[in-house]
């Protein structure tokens, strides 16, 4: 993406959370190309962008999961590469006052021109559900309170099978893709990282492993965002992305 620098990207990106924090749903959906794709979390069924349809997937889904919720954005280190951008954080999401949750997160955002404007074509959030919903039940009444409002928010703008489809999310490779990258990573396979590197956080959505990792290179710091692909059937590793940023002697 020649005509689009990192500096661009970047501040494209940033748009996003603004738009949630301000609730301002015309301008959140302005950001994305048409016929974008929205995983979040990966493994749920995605949410494919009409644009000029106040009604189609991507606003439906800005509806159910954005609207009305307070969403922090905890933003720990972007990395930008190649049109891509892709944000290691965590995000606090108030649903009540006595009612809130912290989601590890790692935010993929592939990006695309389209009519001289940069958009983004696909934004993939990795984070685990099964983790947050047991967060989400450590309220008591709040949350049995939380979970009926989000039922029914879910119900009114995405129905039954729009729910399903959320839901498939809980079908992951878990724990066992997490030890498979691990000892990938470890063997020293992954280019450019060495096998002494460090990992800081580890995730699983869907059938994609990622793992946050630092490690020392001629003396500076260096962190980097690995993400795993598995086979759904087999839970093999098929292949691995990675993304590393600057080195840093801070």
């Amino acid at each position: 993406m020649p005509s689009f620098n990192a500096h661009a990207c970047l501040n494209l990106v940033n748009l996003s959370p603004a738009a949630v924090t301000s609730q301002d749903k015309k301008a959140w959906l302005n950001l994305f190309a048409r016929r974008a794709i929205v995983e979040d979390p990966v493994g749920s069924r995605p949410h494919t962008h009409d644009k000029g349809n106040p009604q189609g997937p991507l606003a439906r889904f800005y509806d159910t999961f954005i609207h009305g919720n307070k969403i922090i954005f905890n933003v720990e280190r972007d990395f930008v590469q190649d049109g891509m951008v892709l944000r290691d954080l965590s995000m606090t999401i108030v649903m009540s006052k006595k009612v809130q949750v912290v989601v590890p997160m790692h935010l993929l955002y592939e990006l695309t021109e389209q009519d001289g404007e940069l958009k983004i074509q696909r934004l993939a959030a990795h984070w685990e559900l099964v983790p947050m919903s047991r967060q989400l039940m450590r309220f008591g009444l709040a949350s049995l309170g939380a979970s009926i409002k989000n039922a029914i928010k879910m119900l009114r703008h995405l129905g039954i099978g729009g729910m399903l489809g959320f839901m498939q999310a809980r079908q992951s490779i878990g724990e066992a893709g997490k030890e498979i990258l691990k000892q990938y990573i470890a063997s020293g396979m992954v280019e450019g990282v060495p096998s002494s590197a460090h990992i800081t956080k580890q995730l699983s959505a869907g059938f994609v492993s990622s793992a946050s990792i630092e490690f020392e290179q001629a003396g500076a710091r260096v962190a980097a965002v690995v993400l795993g692909n598995f086979d759904r059937n087999s839970g093999v590793l098929l292949g691995t992305r990675t993304v590393i940023g600057e080195a840093s002697t801070d």
